[in-house]
């Protein structure tokens, strides 16, 4: 199954099981499942979809666009492909006996790929997680990243490697696709430095809560609608600052609708804790200068957050690539979502020249 061209086997709206009075997330997707008989006739078998895989799935990260695609688990386990056979490997430090599945979905007006892994004992296999990727992204990984054929996947990390996974997806691709530089990339939006200078009777946190409101208070990004609110404003203040930082905060809203994603949103350390965060970046001017702007967003169950920014002059970061290889680096933190995207990496890559179904 060609991953990029296939036409979706699901299209959902993005707003499936959104927070309701007095129903938790879990009792939402298991009277979901419940409804649709409680079990999907997958190609390792029957798999069942209960409330124990629910909260498994659920306490490896959540997103709103994972959220949504709960509604998918069942036509991804009998409609899509194996992209990792049902076989024994490392979970949580024991052997399990698990296998994935995958198939393109469609939320709102995006497109994904949806991987489903089941686990399995001698009585029953049952979900145990999924995750989802958006496809243009996917496309993008993979034609600025090496391909490393013939990988063996010995340990299961569920939140892992997800990012290989997708790397090798669009390396398999990387001729047909123009994939931008962060680096050389025309800026989003251009600075005077002047940004939010200091004023008589309103406070720093006060001026860019007024300049957020007045730009809709949030941003459209690829992980969804991220809240651009005071107590945003306040963490990524305390986390630091500077003029140049100070300015940038007028960049936010564009390089989170503008930027690509450098950090997938998954669980990381934050503060001695795992928090859902991921990362977006673009290229700005701030004055005479050229900056790459990250922002960083941080994520529960009901809402999407600034969290933290920051900005980098490009010419410094020019200078920290000519001097260090990034092929065969190993991301040890934050780590993007695991094994899971090095199984559908490893899939696309065998299977890149075969026509599209």
């Amino acid at each position: 199954m060609d991953f990029l061209n296939s036409k979706p086997i699901i299209e959902l709206s993005g707003e499936e099981f959104l927070p309701i009075e007095g129903k938790t997330f879990v009792q939402q997707v298991e009277e979901f499942f419940q409804k649709q008989g409680g079990v999907a006739h997958s190609a390792f078998g029957d798999v069942i979809l209960d409330k124990k895989g629910i909260q498994n799935d659920f306490h490896h990260g959540m997103s709103p666009i994972k959220r949504s695609s709960f509604a998918a688990i069942k036509d991804v386990l009998e409609s899509g492909v194996i992209v990792l056979p049902l076989d024994f490997y490392n979970t949580n430090n024991k052997k399990q006996l698990t296998g994935m599945i995958a198939a393109p979905i469609k939320i709102s007006y995006e497109r994904y790929v949806c991987i489903v892994e089941v686990i399995a004992n001698t009585n029953k296999q049952r979900l145990y997680l999924h995750e989802v990727f958006l496809i243009k992204n996917l496309q993008e990984i993979v034609a600025t990243s090496p391909v490393h054929d013939n990988n063996k996947i010995t340990s299961r990390q569920p939140q892992g490697e997800i990012a290989k996974v997708l790397q090798n997806y669009v390396s398999a691709n990387k001729g047909d696709i123009n994939s931008g530089n962060l680096l050389n990339d025309k800026p989003i939006i251009e600075l005077s430095g002047d940004e939010f200078l200091p004023k008589e009777g309103i406070t720093f946190a006060q001026q860019v809560n007024e300049y957020f409101k007045s730009q809709g208070g949030k941003a459209d990004s690829p992980f969804g609608e991220v809240l651009l609110d005071i107590k945003g404003i306040q963490n990524s203040k305390q986390h630091g600052m500077s003029r140049i930082k100070a300015a940038a905060f007028a960049a936010v809203k564009d390089v989170l609708e503008k930027g690509v994603e450098i950090l997938p949103m998954e669980y990381h350390g934050v503060h001695d804790k795992k928090q859902m965060t991921g990362i977006i970046a673009a290229p700005i001017v701030i004055g005479v200068e050229k900056y790459i702007c990250v922002v960083e967003v941080i994520a529960n169950i009901e809402v999407n957050r600034l969290y933290v920014h920051e900005a980098f002059v490009i010419k410094t970061l020019f200078e920290d690539a000519a001097s260090n290889s990034v092929h065969g680096s190993k991301t040890t933190s934050p780590h993007p979502q695991g094994e899971v995207a090095k199984v559908l990496q490893n899939y696309v890559n065998a299977n890149k020249n075969s026509t599209p179904s």
